[in-house]
């Protein structure tokens, strides 16, 4: 069997929409009958919160197969999203820091695990702010990134960002998503300020007052029922990511 899609969505600020379309878009692609496994690699744990799991402890988190003490198929908890979830907590902050030899270390190590996950048609790698380690591991664990901006923002792709994918270890498909729309959305020149990188422009999702209330009082996202425009505009994205 091939190995699963491995999406990381990431970008170095906070508040751009990562874990809201992580957790959507892993939650539209399971209506669609493709089985989906979330990991959440961010140490604030969003993701896992949102999908109803809040740990107490490491000890069935992603910070467990970092040291080797647990396997990825053996802490993937389901839930009642359909989406299988591998949670984090905050004790995987320790693995954002290191040279590049402890990076060299965690991709080896996840790179294994990721293996024994291969019956997923995707996997999803929600990313912590910031270019740290984890960053750096999911990058090169990877087969697609997705980008998610805000259309008042003056770069798409932050230096740091393109920076940091121009070095990625292998070929990486760069997938832009413009976040929190209001009004009609066309596509933008994606490629001003990417530099020498491949980029494409995916979809665009449009602004949830319902999900910009949670952000505003630091609640984790939750995902959009059928009655929200931006629902609409997940399943669009999902289409585009099934066959492109």
């Amino acid at each position: 069997m091939g190995r699963s899609n491995v999406l990381a969505i990431l970008h170095p600020r906070r508040g751009v929409g990562k874990t809201t379309i992580a957790v959507n878009l892993a939650a539209t692609l399971v209506k669609a009958e493709h089985w989906t496994v979330l990991i959440d690699l961010d140490p604030e744990s969003d993701a896992s919160r949102a999908l109803g799991v809040d740990l107490t402890n490491g000890s069935r988190s992603i910070a467990a197969v970092i040291r080797g003490r647990a396997h990825l198929r053996e802490i993937c908890i389901p839930t009642a999203s359909g989406i299988d979830l591998v949670p984090a907590h905050l004790d995987l902050a320790v693995f954002g820091t290191g040279d590049g030899g402890h990076r060299a270390s965690l991709v080896g190590r996840l790179s294994e695990e990721m293996d024994g996950i291969d019956a997923y048609a995707f996997a999803f790698l929600d990313c912590p702010s910031g270019l740290n380690a984890l960053v750096h591991t999911a990058l090169a664990l990877a087969d697609q990134v997705l980008i998610p901006y805000q259309t008042d923002e003056r770069e798409r792709i932050p230096e740091a960002l393109r920076n940091l994918l121009s070095e990625a270890p292998h070929p990486t498909k760069i997938n832009l998503i413009a976040n929190k729309v209001i009004g009609v959305e066309h596509e933008t020149d994606v490629h001003e300020n990417a530099g020498d990188l491949e980029v494409s422009y995916v979809g665009a999702i449009r602004y949830s007052p319902m999900l910009q209330e949670r952000n505003a009082l630091g609640l984790p996202p939750v995902i959009l029922g059928p009655e929200d425009e931006a629902a609409k505009d997940f399943a669009e994205l999902a289409a585009e990511l099934t066959f492109n």
